[in-house]
């Protein structure tokens, strides 16, 4: 099972707060899959402070 929810900044979400509930063992089987893996890896590069202005340009680059 897993929750989100909107921290709301002026009208809008500013932070998605995502979190999920597992069984013990299957938690020791989710730490070892390549999934946790790319999931660690992909939430470490978004800490690193260049990626915010990518992810910033990308989605002000779209059109509609």
């Amino acid at each position: 099972m897993y929750f989100t929810q909107d921290v709301n900044a002026v009208g809008y979400p500013h932070v998605i707060r995502m979190s999920f509930e597992l069984p013990y063992l299957d938690w020791c089987r989710f730490q070892k899959s390549q999934l946790f893996h790319d999931l660690t890896k992909y939430l470490e590069e978004l800490e690193m402070p260049d990626s915010r202005k990518l992810c910033q340009s990308n989605t002000t680059e779209r059109k509609f």
